[in-house]
């Protein structure tokens, strides 16, 4: 037996991800989160998506399309909450909301003896007929 370290469990996923012939797009967010501390730290300094792409691409650190990119860019680093977070401990669970407070009540105003009362709700207008083209127009109609 030898006496190695075994290798990180997120590793050894990654590496399984990689290797795994279904599910391309699983094997493409691996590979994005394995170089998304980069990126992250590239979209800070005010890089654009489309030249970290490229140069991570140039390096061979990733191997799958722009569109799938800047889809993980957007997802997983501009609206993380998107994405499902994995919880990382106990301290990091957001407490319960605070409960709703009663409605306030608001008085109601009596009604003034010496106002004039509201008139009544107008009828809605009828509906107009519908236009009908005739089937001989009359020349002298649209003269």
């Amino acid at each position: 037996m030898t006496d190695t370290t075994p290798k990180p469990f997120v590793e050894r996923l990654r590496e399984r991800a990689s290797q795994s012939k279904v599910g391309a797009g699983g094997r493409n967010r691996a590979a994005f989160l394995a170089v998304k501390p980069d990126v992250e730290a590239a979209l800070a300094d005010g890089w654009p998506v489309s030249q970290i792409w490229d140069a991570l691409v140039a390096e061979k650190r990733i191997d799958f399309s722009y569109v799938w990119f800047a889809k993980f860019v957007r997802d997983l680093i501009r609206k993380p909450g998107a994405a499902i977070p994995a919880p990382s401990s106990a301290a990091s669970i957001a407490p319960p909301p605070a409960p709703i407070a009663a409605p306030v009540e608001v008085p109601i105003a009596a009604p003034n003896p010496d106002a004039t009362p509201a008139e009544p709700p107008a009828e809605p207008r009828p509906r107009p007929a519908r236009f009908h083209h005739p089937d001989s127009p009359k020349k002298e109609d649209y003269l």
